[in-house]
């Protein structure tokens, strides 16, 4: 991360380190479907207590 073409990194990994030179950096965008709230949730909002039928 933070790292440009030219830049050299090190990779730190569980066979061993190594010296790697970044060649090019470039973004992509990535779709995400929105947050909704789960089924159900709506019912008994968090940190309150559930309405007592009588």
């Amino acid at each position: 991360m933070k790292s440009a073409a030219g830049d050299s990194v090190v990779l730190q990994a569980p066979g061993g380190t190594e010296e790697l030179t970044v060649l090019e950096v470039y973004y992509e965008r990535i779709s995400v479907e929105p947050f909704r709230e789960p089924p159900g949730s709506e019912v008994s909002p968090k940190g309150l207590p559930s309405p007592t039928l009588t």
